[in-house]
């Protein structure tokens, strides 16, 4: 069973975000990635960064870019921690956007194929441990 994790970085060149779900006031910056298919081949990790200003068609290249890099892989579940609440919401929300920019036909359905069977650790760990777990 192949594994991936990840995790996104953002930035808010524009404008204060007022709450974790307010996608507009957040770009795009990195995605770091890590693969593994449970030890036949061992791990292989990656960090993608943004190429170029904020502007569409650089969100695509890094949506793009990820992708590409998860192609040829049997991913099979997806681990984020706090994933279910920031970085697949946004993630898609760009898809998304870039979609119905007619920047990038298909944007959503190619991320949501790269990334299946979502587990979300952080909501794992505060259901075992939720006096250690903070989830602001």
């Amino acid at each position: 069973m192949g594994t991936l994790a990840i995790d996104i970085e953002t930035a808010s060149p524009f404008e204060e975000p007022s709450g974790s779900g307010d996608t507009d006031a957040y770009e795009w910056l990195s995605i770091a990635a890590a693969y593994t298919d449970d030890g036949t081949v061992g791990s292989e990790t990656t960090v993608i960064f943004r190429n170029g200003g904020w502007e569409r068609e650089h969100t695509t290249d890094l949506l793009n870019r990820f992708i590409e890099w998860c192609q040829g892989r049997t991913i099979e579940r997806t681990l984020t921690y706090y994933g279910s609440r920031f970085d697949l919401v946004h993630m898609g929300r760009w898809a998304h956007d870039l979609e119905q920019a007619g920047v990038r036909p298909g944007a959503y359905a190619d991320l949501a194929r790269v990334l299946p069977q979502h587990i979300d650790i952080a909501l794992a760990a505060a259901d075992q441990h939720p006096d250690a777990v903070n989830e602001n």
